[in-house]
Parts: C-alpha cells; structure tokens; sequence
C-alpha cells in the first residue's frame, strides 16, 4: 500500500515519523513538499516523490496549510478516484467542505492529530465521509494508532477536540518552560529543570487515567490542611489559573470556528 503526502511541515513529519517507526506494516511513502530534495532525502532516507505520485497513491495526506487546501483539492479534483482515501488534518474543512470540490463521493476523513505523534504519544480524533466503508475506517485507524491514541468522534465536536487535544502540546510546553524558568532561579540547571518537569507532568497524566480517580481527588491528595500546596494552589487561581486556561482554549475555539 502507497501513503502519500503532500508537505511536510511539523505535523506531516511527525506522523511520518510515528508510521515509519511501525515495522510490521507493509506500507510505501511518497511525499511532496516545497522543502529542498536534500532537505527531505536527510529526513526522510528516500528522494522526494513527484505530485503525479503522490496524487495517485492509495491513501493521501494533505499535511498542508488551510491556506493551501483549496489549490490542492483543485488539483485532486479530477484526480482522485473512488478506491483512494483522502486524509485531512486542517481545521475549519469540514467532510461537506471537502466533498465540494469532488462531483462524485469520494472516501474523505477528517481527522485532528497532534504534534506527540512523532514520539507515538498523539491524541487524535476522526470522522469519516459516508463512502467509507468498514474496512477503509479500520484502515485509517490502524494508521493513526502506529503513532498513538485515536478517538472517534461525531463531526460536531470535532473542533471543541482540536482545540482540547490540538493546541493543548503548546500551552503544556508554556507551563513546562514557567515552571523550569522559576526552578532555574532556585539554582536547579535549567535542562534537569525541563526534565523533572516533564517527568511529574508525564506521571500525574499516567496516575489520572490508571486509577480513573477525578483530577481533583488527586489534586486533594497531595493538598493538605495548612501545607505548603494548598497557598501555590491559591495563588494559582489568584493569577489566572484554570480560567486562564479555559480563556486560551476560548480563544483557540473562536478562532477555528471561524475558519
């Protein structure tokens, strides 16, 4: 089976990377993208492909820009067949949207990964144009869970996902690098700092979804009366806190709906 993609940008490679790294599968990649030959043959191992290819492979990747959707599913128009599948991962284009550009229906998935697929740890979400069939959707699924979880999801919510999944890996880094910048003012060498960082959020995540416990009973477990966690708790609320993080995801929102 060929997997084709057109660009390869953060998001294209790092799925790239997440399937590449799954050996038992018998799978071809073709890529186009406006990085130069050399630059890809590095990263890739192999020369780029031509868009003739890429057009003509069975499952396509546009791992593209929203700006660059429309000139590409122009392209597609009069080239994609009904047996390819067609994989977007932009916001803002719904299966309705991606169907207009084709007279006939085509096997079209909306889908919503994130950037920690290249170290298998994305948190993606699909949705599956009625031409797919049950063995196309066990497909697509197979090739999102080389490179972590996947979710299957009404489109209707497909945005409320992207933006709590989508943009979540760059808040999370924002809170990782105030929490290393503060340990590094305490005399912590600031590359440990990001270490041990990661390393408790990593362990708080993988506590919440073994014991299955609310986030706040583990969040009461560690808070006791008059301790030192119950003052930066309130502190953390004083400054912002979760309404700081529910205003940014408003914010993403907003801006995806509006795409």
């Amino acid at each position: 089976m060929t997997i084709g993609f057109i660009g390869l940008g953060n998001m294209g490679l790092a799925m790239l990377q997440g399937l590449k790294e799954k050996k038992d599968a018998d799978y071809r990649y073709v890529v186009k993208s406006d990085a130069s030959g050399e630059r890809l043959k590095e990263i890739l191992g192999f020369p780029p492909s031509s868009y003739d290819q890429v057009y003509s492979s069975d499952v396509v990747f546009l791992a593209i820009k929203p700006k660059e959707y429309p000139f590409f599913l122009e392209e597609l128009k009069d080239r994609l067949g009904e047996d390819q599948i067609l994989i977007s991962i932009a916001p803002g284009f719904s299966i309705e949207k991606l169907q207009g550009y084709f007279d006939e229906p085509r096997k079209l998935v909306r889908s919503m990964p994130a950037t920690p697929a290249q170290v298998g740890k994305s948190v993606s979400a699909m949705c599956f144009s009625p031409a797919m069939g049950e063995k196309d959707k066990e497909l697509v699924q197979e090739l999102f869970l080389s490179f972590g979880a996947v979710h299957l999801l009404d489109e209707s919510l497909m945005e409320a996902f992207g933006n709590l999944c989508g943009v979540m890996p760059a808040y999370l880094m924002m809170l990782l690098e105030a929490m290393g910048d503060q340990a590094v003012s305490w005399g912590i060498p600031r590359k440990q700092a990001y270490l041990m960082a990661a390393q408790i959020m990593e362990g708080s995540a993988v506590m919440l979804q073994e014991t299955g416990l609310h986030p706040g009973e583990l969040k009461d477990q560690v808070t006791s009366p008059g301790g030192t966690t119950i003052q930066g708790v309130l502190a953390f609320d004083e400054w912002g806190g979760r309404r700081a993080i529910q205003k940014a995801m408003q914010a993403s929102y907003k801006k995806g709906m509006s795409l």
